[in-house]
């Protein structure tokens, strides 16, 4: 089977990816004085009064016979990593450091993630990953240098998607899911805690509905159910899980595990 649309002799044999995510909220100061400057009361708030306040990023490389290797996750948050302007560069310094030709994915990361992105940058001066600024028309591979999969899916039809509506179809627990798009921001220590789980899954999540993506456009020759269950599995043995989300990924793992039957993941992990 072809595993990547470009030609054979150009195709890599391992494809890289950073599968990346962030975790807003609205500043109040920026809301207002953008109220104030058009004497209108703007609701919601714009997404340029919006602040990021953490951020994960989860490398993945998938060979071309279809084999994962999860390599590395990493986040950060306002608190442990010198507020918005530490946590923004710590995600940037991750992206640059990766090999050449990974390809930077996101959902939805378009119209909310890199605007915001670009617009921290702006304000504290700092220079955006060439993955994040590369014009797609200058990228001559399958695999473009930000791949924003909830458009991928949508195409040129008029229907988003909601992650977790695909998520359910692949077999994953609702249960893992409840409460995804309801994250406020944390108060006390415990509540950072959670909310590095919350983001780091959310990129574990992407990267399973990313895989099972391109098993349907021809991509590569794994089977979505047992990619998401090792993707599950290693996040667990590898990330930063609150005591809640110990429970919820263990119960979803069994459930896939379930679903798989006897077919083993193909999985190499990097511990």
């Amino acid at each position: 089977m072809k595993t990547f649309t470009t030609p054979a002799n150009t195709t890599p044999a391992t494809q890289h990816f950073t599968f990346f995510d962030l975790e807003t909220h609205w500043d109040e100061v920026l809301h207002n004085n953008y109220c104030f400057i058009e004497q209108t009361q703007s609701w919601p708030p714009r997404i340029g009064t919006r602040r990021i306040h953490a951020a994960a990023a989860f490398d993945l490389a998938l060979a071309e016979d279809g084999t994962i290797t999860c390599e590395r996750i990493a986040s950060w948050t306002m608190p442990n990593d010198g507020g918005e302007k530490g946590v923004v560069e710590g995600l940037f310094t991750h992206m640059r450091a990766q090999p050449d030709g990974t390809c930077m994915v996101g959902y939805g990361s378009i119209a909310m993630d890199v605007p915001v992105l670009k617009l921290a940058a702006m304000e504290y001066g700092l220079v955006m990953p060439t993955q994040l600024i590369a014009s797609a028309g200058d990228w001559k591979e399958a695999w473009r240098p930000h791949l924003d999969l909830g458009l991928a899916i949508k195409g040129q039809g008029k229907t988003w998607h909601h992650l977790s509506e695909i998520l359910v179809r692949l077999g994953i627990q609702a249960n893992l899911l409840r409460d995804k798009a309801k994250v406020g921001f944390p108060q006390a220590p415990n509540e950072w805690h959670e909310l590095r789980s919350h983001v780091e899954l959310d990129t574990v999540l992407t990267a399973a509905a990313t895989l099972a993506w391109a098993r349907s456009q021809g991509h590569a020759g794994i089977d979505p159910a047992t990619a998401s269950h090792a993707l599950l599995q290693w996040w667990s043995r590898h990330g930063t899980l609150s005591p809640r989300f110990v429970e919820r990924v263990g119960l979803a793992s069994d459930s896939l595990w379930r679903r798989i039957g006897s077919k083993a993941p193909m999985l190499a992990t990097v511990d």
